[in-house]
């Protein structure tokens, strides 16, 4: 195993020594990592490595057994620090008999935010054609987009996205790989988890990754180009899943 790279400046979030500790299982285990302003963080591992758990316990959803934990500079679920998240876990759960529209209406009224809002996040992930549209009568890669726009709302410094490259196809990618990039540029900081490397190595510069709730690797991408990726990282056969 890797040792984990320390070269990464903290402010946005900070995880010290976290460990997340389920009745029947270990979701973290002693995790430290932390991520600046305007970052684009990949988590990568194979499902049950703990990338959903990190995700959640930025959001205040799943308490650290032992560790702190700090996101914005206050504590994970205050709901100062929520205002300033956008987040899509899991499959994006909407009302089927709403469109498009109505279920980020929803949302929007919800946080305070104008209709206008609505309209512009749904341009942004590509969804203005078919905003009035039920949500029931969209693809998974429209439901994906949906999350994102979700997730867009009230202009987030920091956005966790699970796995949202799910059902995109390659023009879909690169919508969204392009939208992340921009929004990085813009200052904000972006986690995005998957359990393939092919779907973080164009969108992510960072790569950090888990296995079985530990940190075993965090590198800037650019170190892992070419095959020398897979000779670096998944000399284990078990770990070739993750290409």
């Amino acid at each position: 195993m890797l040792a984990a790279f320390a070269r990464f400046p903290g402010g946005i979030f900070t995880l010290t020594s976290v460990t997340v500790d389920y009745h029947d299982a270990v979701g973290l285990q002693e995790l430290t990592l932390a991520a600046g302003r305007g970052e684009v963080v990949g988590i990568l591992g194979a499902h049950g490595s703990g990338k959903t758990t990190l995700l959640k316990v930025l959001l205040g959803l799943a308490k650290p057994t032992s560790g702190e934990a700090r996101v914005l500079g206050g504590r994970p679920g205050d709901p100062e620090t929520l205002a300033r998240i956008g987040a899509s876990i899991g499959a994006p759960a909407f009302i089927p008999g709403l469109s498009g529209y109505d279920n980020l209406r929803a949302i929007a009224l919800a946080k305070g935010l104008p209709h206008q809002e609505v309209r512009h996040c749904l341009a942004l992930v590509g969804l203005a054609a078919v905003a009035r549209r039920k949500v029931r009568a969209y693809p998974v890669a429209d439901r994906q987009r949906l999350g994102l726009a979700a997730a867009l709302l009230g202009d987030p410094e920091l956005i966790l996205l699970d796995e949202p490259m799910v059902g995109l196809d390659a023009p879909g990618t690169r919508d969204f790989r392009d939208l992340i990039a921009e929004l990085a540029h813009g200052g904000c900081t972006v986690v995005v988890t998957a359990h393939r490397l092919r779907d973080l190595e164009l969108i992510a510069p960072r790569i950090v990754i888990l296995e079985a709730g530990r940190l075993s690797v965090d590198v800037a991408a650019t170190e892992l180009a070419g095959d020398g990726l897979a000779r670096v990282l998944f000399h284990d056969r078990s770990r070739e899943r993750l290409i």
